[in-house]
């Protein structure tokens, strides 16, 4: 009985790292979602690939499982991407505010194929302005009061974003950006964070329609319906005189921009002689 006592502790002792491991987990609620998340931390259970874990039992992210490649970078400078935070859910309890956080990645890494629907946004948008010295071109119309229907291009194959804010610069702005990774145009808010200039909004939030995304003969095309008035967002006048940013990165891969600005635009169809807002 003394051998088998024995043996029992020695077990209870090799588990108690695991346990402490684990528990230290599912307690951490300081933990950022997309960053600080060490590798050793990612394999949970002993399944290193998210696309076959077992149905989780704790925050239930992509609950249909990813669409897009475990792989997929989200957008940050720590090289965070779904198949970590599809996995580290799993240890983190339902309803929470963690879980709450972690969710906001569905738009990236499971997003929604939406049925097919009446089209609102015209196939030929007629009216546009070039911006960066004629490298990027915004074309626009107002739909029937209700929607702007945007295709920004540039002369670059890269991601492009979109933005909207009455003060011109980037914090608490409103975006609408390319992921060419997935093909795909998503809304996002923009921040001076460095850890993270963009963070993706709830999929309840993404209300675009018409979207799309090309890259053809070293061009890259988004094409966008946004409402005009949308709860927690800035209001777009389709009779005045807005302040609208745009961004071009530098490659494919979410990151910093190589090159942006803002720009004021009247969708009344008068002329704007308002000079754009420097940010520094």
């Amino acid at each position: 009985s003394s051998l088998l006592r024995r043996r029992s502790e020695l077990l209870h002792k090799s588990n108690r790292p695991k346990e402490q491991e684990r528990r230290r987990l599912k307690g951490a609620e300081d933990y950022d979602p997309y960053l600080g998340m060490a590798a050793s931390d990612r394999k949970l259970d002993g399944h290193e690939d998210p696309m076959s874990m077992p149905a989780a039992t704790g925050c239930s992210f992509c609950p249909d499982g990813l669409t897009v490649p475990a792989d997929t970078l989200l957008p940050t400078n720590d090289g965070a991407n779904c198949g970590t935070v599809s996995s580290y859910a799993a240890t983190v309890a339902p309803g929470g505010q963690m879980c709450d956080t972690l969710k906001l990645a569905e738009t990236l890494c499971c997003p929604k194929e939406e049925p097919p629907t009446t089209s609102t946004c015209p196939d030929e948008l007629t009216s546009s302005v070039d911006l960066a010295d004629g490298e990027a071109t915004f074309s626009y119309a107002v739909v029937d009061d209700m929607y702007l229907c945007g295709s920004l291009e540039s002369n670059t194959e890269s991601w492009i974003g979109f933005g909207i804010n009455p003060t011109g610069v980037m914090l608490n702005g409103d975006g609408i950006v390319s992921i060419p990774e997935t093909g795909t145009v998503a809304k996002v808010k923009l921040t001076d964070d460095n850890s993270a200039r963009i963070q993706p909004v709830p999929v309840a939030k993404q209300t675009l329609v018409d979207t799309s995304f090309t890259q053809v003969d070293g061009k890259t095309t988004i094409k966008f319906g946004k409402l005009l008035t949308e709860p927690d967002e800035h209001e777009i006048n389709p009779s005045g005189v807005n302040t609208f940013l745009f961004a071009i990165g530098s490659s494919n891969e979410l990151g910093y921009h190589a090159k942006r600005d803002s720009f004021t635009l009247d969708l009344s169809g008068e002329p704007s002689d308002e000079e754009p807002v420097e940010e520094e």
